[in-house]
């Protein structure tokens, strides 16, 4: 039922992308960022997840996915009951980084760079989360440039 295979994580037939604690969904050609079903199991939690003990049972929550152990990993659950009451301790602000590189893989022009640039920040901002968690929005262009044939450094 659950597989994993270069980077895509299968849940019954449909190919789902986990990377740093973001969830992706194929859509035509690129990927799109999605909650995850149900059910599928991770090797790894995100680095910025929260343990928490809802009901008395071990919880684990980022980016508005709850997970519990589970055999091979972690599995993703419905969010308890008593979610509503549990307040996760929000994690300490992200040290401030330099704004990446990107490089073109296929020669693209300076100028087309820029455009590929300024269309993934657009299609970012339209991302669940994106304008709460910067972290959200960062991965999301990272994914888009990487999909329009950019590498980041």
């Amino acid at each position: 039922m659950h597989r994993r295979a270069r980077g895509a994580v299968h849940h019954h037939a449909d190919p789902n992308h986990f990377h740093g604690g973001i969830w992706y969904r194929p859509c035509g050609p690129r990927l799109r960022v999605v909650l995850p079903p149900v059910g599928i199991v991770v090797p790894l939690l995100p680095s910025a997840y929260v343990a928490l003990r809802i009901g008395g049972a071990p919880f684990f929550y980022a980016n508005g996915v709850y997970y519990q152990g589970a055999p091979g990993g972690y599995v993703v659950v419905s969010p308890p009951a008593e979610a509503a009451q549990a307040v996760p301790a929000l994690p300490p602000p992200p040290p401030l980084e330099p704004e990446p590189t990107i490089d073109p893989r296929n020669g693209q022009s300076a100028q087309q760079t820029e455009a590929d640039r300024q269309e993934c920040n657009r299609w970012a901002t339209s991302q669940p989360s994106a304008l709460n968690d910067a972290g959200v929005f960062n991965r999301a262009v990272e994914a888009c440039m990487d999909g329009r044939g950019y590498s980041r450094r």
